[in-house]
């Protein structure tokens, strides 16, 4: 029997994918959000078989194998609005990767422990182990799921300007990127292994690479006063907050709220550290309008 709820957000997903590739077709980047969807369906297929930390539930409707597609496409659109966002920073090809690494565990911070709450998966270890039920290693592991999606993308993208490679070199980028992904898992599960073996543990050294990747897109921003662009471009924004507000709403709906008010606290923090980005991207925005007037003048 259908369940309504997932039907619902299911079919919420799709048309965001579709309006999230119509948007990424007219800026010339139809092929990374498509290559990012497929990158979403081998990176979830391969950690469940490889790992078998979590599953998913069976209520989703649509899936490939083990995974459900609402999964997938979702994954497309955080690594596609991530990367749009740096782009718009103005943020360098070097230091773009580590930014879009930030932009996306702001979106799992704010919704992992939540949606393991409704159901929507289940991680091997109890609810009261790792962060609020959820396991060190996938944090750290989703800074490099975008970091290394991110990381080929502009390095093809970087390419093929220069007429180097063919930007079909795009299809690639999936089974590369989830190679680049495990590989930077190696030296948590040596560290966590020695020294937190604990479920779930691990979070000292997510904590501290976290830092570090923060450190360094701050430092990144403070040098560049100016976005590339003179106009902020919504779309992402508004993806990422439907993200933030259904799982925010999901917590009062369920009452999570009641008995957790720290998740509460949490997804409001990083929502408000969201408007906070979009403010600074809209200023920066505007400085690169008033420069271009008066250059224009």
């Amino acid at each position: 029997m259908v369940n309504p709820a997932y039907a619902f957000l299911e079919a919420s997903v799709v048309v965001l994918f579709v309006i999230a590739c119509l948007h990424a077709w007219r800026r010339g980047s139809l092929l990374e959000i498509l290559t990012a969807a497929v990158y979403g369906l081998l990176l979830e297929e391969g950690d469940i078989l490889i790992f078998g930390t979590y599953h998913y539930s069976p209520d989703f409707i649509l899936r490939i194998d083990m995974v459900p597609v609402a999964i997938a496409l979702a994954w497309a659109m955080i690594i596609y609005t991530c990367m749009r966002i740096s782009d718009t920073f103005g943020i360098s090809t070097r230091m773009a990767p580590i930014a879009d690494a930030v932009w996306a565990i702001m979106l799992d911070l704010a919704f992992d422990a939540v949606a393991i709450r409704l159901g929507f998966w289940t991680w091997t270890i109890p609810l009261d182990a790792g962060f609020f039920g959820v396991p060190a290693g996938n944090f750290y592991a989703w800074l490099f799921v975008a970091l290394s999606f991110s990381f080929f993308t502009r390095a093809i993208r970087r390419q093929s300007r220069l007429r180097a490679v063919h930007r079909f070199w795009q299809l690639a980028v999936p089974i590369v990127a989830y190679i680049g992904m495990l590989l930077a898992l190696v030296p948590f599960f040596v560290i966590r292994n020695s020294f937190f073996p604990e479920p779930g543990g691990g979070l000292p050294v997510f904590w501290a690479v976290l830092s570090l990747f923060v450190i360094a897109v701050a430092w990144e921003m403070v040098r560049h006063k100016t976005a590339l662009a003179v106009r902020l471009d919504w779309l992402p924004i508004i993806l990422r907050t439907s993200f933030h507000l259904y799982f925010l709403g999901s917590l009062f709906t369920s009452g999570i709220f009641t008995t957790l008010p720290a998740l509460l606290a949490i997804s409001l923090g990083i929502m408000a550290l969201e408007v906070a980005l979009t403010l600074v991207l809209w200023s920066r925005c505007q400085s690169t309008k008033n420069i271009a007037r008066q250059t224009a003048a």
